[in-house]
């Protein structure tokens, strides 16, 4: 990984709070797309709790 993949690996759009809760996401596609979602949505922390306590990631699969 080159120093400017590190630097940038964290947004800046998201708190401690969001990377907190997204750590604790053991499964990366999930965790990324939680990522992305939250980003792209505007999500609070809560929200993004709520997501990941409702399964969203799995529903989505489910879909597929």
């Amino acid at each position: 990984m080159k120093h400017a993949e590190k630097v940038n690996a964290l947004r800046s759009e998201l708190s401690w709070t969001h990377y907190r809760r997204l750590m604790r996401v053991n499964d990366e596609a999930a965790r990324a797309l939680y990522l992305e979602e939250t980003v792209k949505s505007g999500w609070s922390s809560r929200q993004l709790d709520r997501q990941i306590n409702s399964f969203y990631y799995q529903h989505l699969e489910l879909k597929k």
